[in-house]
């Protein structure tokens, strides 16, 4: 049963090939061409030299193995990739590999010829069935068969459109393939592999039938152009050489995305790296400006890591420098700018960013003091950079002396009222200082405000006097406004804008009182100026907490607590001087 099928099967496959080969033949295709000349199946061919003839037993008859593992499964070629090449007189008309018809499994029939390829040996055989082995009990148990190895193909030279390519120095990938028309086996090696790799090809569904190379050439870092060849080999030795150039890159230095450097206002060193590809004897590096001075230095450290955003060039540098930058200290609160520049000498290549030294910070964190008559000091803090500041005094009673970043200032006792200014060189900062001919205790009378003296600080000067009378805060409960914790002005004169206010403020009144024949200024204390007299008492501030409730002096504790506004209590008014 099998024989007939084999021998239907054979029939029917014989008058396809006849049909096929009458095709090809009148359109005069590859297949008329090969290393050893016609293809012919009709023409009989010597067979190859180092041909094998063998009892290639079935899988299950024993498995005869070709290669590292091309054998027959039941009655197809198996193990690897097989193509038909049909009814063949022998071995030697298998002369060329096909570029189509592959397959993982083909039917072994006797006078056919076939080409195998071993993928793990990488090697190609061409293969002759001779004839069906039969067993002992009648059945196929495998096929005798010529075969030789490595099968070669065609022995052609191979052909390109160009011998001749040239990369950017920045390198890139080209795909080449070969202008014959069927697989040609060859080795290929390059004499440049430390900047370019190539890899065999191809177009075909199969990738073991090459038929071209892929070449990549990696970027460059010389500013001159190299060359290298890779040599293309067919198995007959046959050569094909293709020139290679990788351009030079044009010479640069780069740093990268520094566009702009900021420096303290301090006397400093500062370094800077930048690369490229040009020796440091060929380089110049200048300052805009006398305070900033600069040299380069040499760095050996090795240049690692991908390029800056801005400028790709530095993945190609060959040299990395070293910016060394030497800045006087800024001695004004302006800050100034220079320009850093880097270029060759013949000036064809530069590179520059700007460097941005900051003003002296000179912050005074004082800048108003008062002292009473007695001679007093005080010892300010400012905050700088500035190592080496000068001050000076507007006066000869006002005096200082300098620790860091710290200045004290001396008063001697006085009778008058005087005032001087501390200023400081270079900057607008400075320091007033009043001294005033009282002291807290003394009795106060001039134009005709009578009192006694009960703060003499930084920002203002208080006469008080007490009005010797209990009163309340107020007779109504009605939130005014007049809520400043350390303005009694403020609060006086909100009061005094609402209407008939005498009828309904008492406290308030007791002070306003005191304002006549032409004297103004008298007022109802604010919590925080209550505190600064220190009385020993209890007193209306004329701070508002809410509604119902304002804040009144404790004499016992110097600090101020919650009161109703309708409980009396004493008054005491205060006067600016």
């Amino acid at each position: 049963m099998k024989i007939f099928k084999r021998i239907a099967s054979l029939c029917f496959f014989m008058f396809c090939m006849l049909a096929c080969t009458a095709l090809f033949y009148s359109c005069g295709t590859d297949d008329e061409i090969s290393g050893d000349g016609s293809v012919d199946p009709d023409k009989e061919i010597p067979d190859p030299t180092g041909t094998i003839q063998i009892a290639m037993r079935n899988s299950n008859n024993g498995k005869t193995e070709l290669g590292s593992g091309l054998y027959i499964d039941n009655e197809n070629f198996a193990g690897g990739y097989f193509v038909s090449l049909g009814p063949v007189r022998g071995l030697g008309n298998v002369a060329h590999i096909p570029t189509t018809g592959w397959g993982r499994q083909v039917s072994v029939i006797p006078g056919h010829g076939y080409v195998a390829y071993d993928y793990w040996q990488k090697e190609f055989y061409r293969i002759y069935v001779i004839k069906d082995l039969v067993g002992v009990s009648g059945g196929i148990i495998g096929s005798e068969i010529k075969y030789q190895a490595p099968f070669k193909g065609n022995d052609e030279k191979i052909m390109l459109d160009s011998t001749d390519l040239t990369f950017p120095f920045t390198g890139g990938q080209k795909d080449i393939v070969f202008k014959n028309s069927g697989v040609i086996l060859f080795d290929v090696e390059t004499d440049v592999p430390n900047w370019c790799t190539v890899q065999k090809t191809s177009t075909y569904d199969d990738s073991f039938l090459t038929n071209g190379v892929r070449i990549v050439v990696k970027a460059g870092s010389s500013t001159e152009a190299e060359h290298g060849t890779i040599t293309l080999t067919t198995l007959y030795g046959k050569e094909t050489v293709i020139n290679i150039t990788r351009s030079g890159i044009e010479p640069f230095v780069s740093f990268g995305n520094l566009e702009e450097r900021e420096l303290s206002a301090a006397a400093q060193t500062d370094q800077i790296e930048f690369v490229g590809n040009v020796s440091l004897d060929d380089l110049i590096v200048s300052s805009s400006a006398s305070w900033c001075r600069v040299q380069l230095e040499e760095n050996t450290k090795k240049i690692q890591g991908k390029a800056a955003e801005k400028d790709n060039l530095e993945q190609y540098a060959t040299n990395s420098y070293t910016l060394k930058i030497d800045c006087d200290e800024n001695q004004t609160s302006q800050s100034r700018n220079a320009v850093i520049s880097v270029q060759s000498k013949d000036g064809k290549i530069n590179a520059s960013f700007n460097l941005i030294q900051k003003g002296a910070t000179f912050e005074v964190k004082i800048d108003k003091i008062g002292f009473d008559k007695n001679s007093n000091y005080r010892t300010v803090t400012i905050n700088t950079t500035f190592a080496n500041w000068e001050a000076e005094s507007s006066a000869d009673w006002c005096t200082f002396s300098k620790n860091g970043n710290q200045i004290t200032i001396r008063a001697t006792a006085a009778n008058t009222d005087r005032t001087a200014i501390i200023s400081f060189k270079g900057f607008d900062a400075k320091i007033t200082v009043h001294q005033s001919k009282y002291a807290v205790n003394d009795a106060f009378n001039e134009n005709g405000i009578e009192g006694t003296v009960g703060y003499i600080g930084d920002d203002s000067r208080l006469v008080y006097k007490e009005l010797g009378e209990k009163v309340v805060w107020s007779s109504e409960n009605v939130e005014t406004g007049a809520n400043s914790l350390s303005d009694g002005e403020y609060n006086m004169n909100v009061i005094k804008k609402i209407p008939f206010w005498q009828d309904s403020y008492p406290a308030f009144l007791l002070c306003e009182q005191l304002n006549i024949n032409g004297i103004s200024g008298w007022y109802l204390p604010a919590k925080d100026e209550l505190i600064k007299l220190k009385l020993s008492g209890y007193y209306y501030s004329s701070t508002e907490h809410d509604d119902s409730e304002v804040y009144y002096y404790d004499g016992r504790l110097y600090t101020c607590w919650l009161i109703a506004k309708r409980i009396e209590y004493d008054i005491v008014a205060v006067h600016k001087f």
